[in-house]
């Protein structure tokens, strides 16, 4: 940390930023259908755009309660009907997501299946089909926070 910065180096690259608050991983912030929430741990905004055929499901999250928490570890979720099921650490290292990043990006739940990484995978099992009313989600860019 430099006063109010952070800096990273990750795969060649340096990264500067300004120093986030410590995250809660035992926080759950409940989605009732908005189409808009504050997602503190990136102090970023999280938008839920309704759709079809692309993205969760919305047929499937009704009989469970639907909430986003960080990380805690120990998350998998297979993200092809042909793949097997992946941990999320597999799954962001393949997808080159930083590590300062990783507990920060938002996690939907279905009960307590998680079915969506925001901007990395759908659970196989919550993809929207062809035609199926669909949730999709998605992160403002950091600009758009303040």
């Amino acid at each position: 940390d430099v006063g109010q910065w952070q800096i990273h180096r990750y795969r060649g690259s340096v990264y500067a930023q300004p120093v986030l608050p410590n995250i809660d991983s035992h926080a759950a912030i409940p989605w009732q259908g908005e189409s808009e929430l504050l997602w503190h741990p990136l102090q970023q905004r999280l938008l839920f755009t309704q759709g079809v055929g692309r993205g969760v499901s919305l047929a499937k999250l009704h009989s469970e309660a639907v909430s986003l928490r960080t990380r805690r570890g120990g998350e998998a979720l297979r993200p092809y009907a042909q793949a097997a099921t992946r941990t999320l650490k597999n799954l962001l290292q393949e997808q080159h997501i930083p590590p300062w990043q990783r507990d920060r990006l938002p996690l939907l739940y279905h009960g307590e299946t998680l079915i969506c990484v925001v901007g990395i995978a759908v659970a196989a099992e919550y993809q929207a089909q062809a035609g199926e009313a669909a949730l999709q989600l998605s992160l403002l860019e950091k600009n758009s926070f303040f």
